[in-house]
């Protein structure tokens, strides 16, 4: 009997104790929306996209991959031009040769955060005309 609780009362301290030592990891979500900048994107600018939505303590990275495309037909095709970046930060430049070459942006985010991966979602990005010749506007599109 004395065996039998002693075993209890050592399982309890350990029980206790693994509880009070366990290392709190800060929450993390991935992004879930890209915001393409609203302003009159001209020949000679790239595209500004910014992550929203998303949870990281203080130290985490983005990983942005960037797939253009000519247009929306194509979209189930290989992309050609891929572009991928790491950053500390939440925006991203897309270059002006990109954006003046196609009209169809997938964008997907990765945020790492204590040593873990999470995905977004894929987001759809397509290029409007104005009626300024000289200028367009990027706007989500959903699958």
């Amino acid at each position: 009997m004395k065996k039998y609780l002693f075993s209890l009362c050592a399982f309890a301290f350990l029980a206790v104790s693994c509880r009070e030592t366990a290392v709190k990891v800060p929450d993390c979500q991935s992004v879930t929306a890209i915001v393409p900048d609203s302003s009159c994107i001209r020949a000679q600018q790239g595209l500004l996209l910014t992550a929203s939505g998303y949870k990281l303590p203080e130290s985490g990275q983005f990983e942005w991959h960037i797939y253009a495309f000519k247009d929306i037909a194509s979209i189930n095709l290989i992309a050609k031009n891929q572009w991928s970046n790491f950053t500390e930060e939440d925006k991203f430049l897309v270059p002006a040769s990109v954006t003046n070459d196609n009209s169809v942006l997938v964008v997907t985010v990765k945020t790492l955060c204590n040593g873990r991966k999470f995905d977004s979602l894929d987001f759809r990005l397509v290029k409007e005309k104005t009626s300024n010749p000289n200028c367009s506007v990027w706007k989500n599109q959903p699958f």
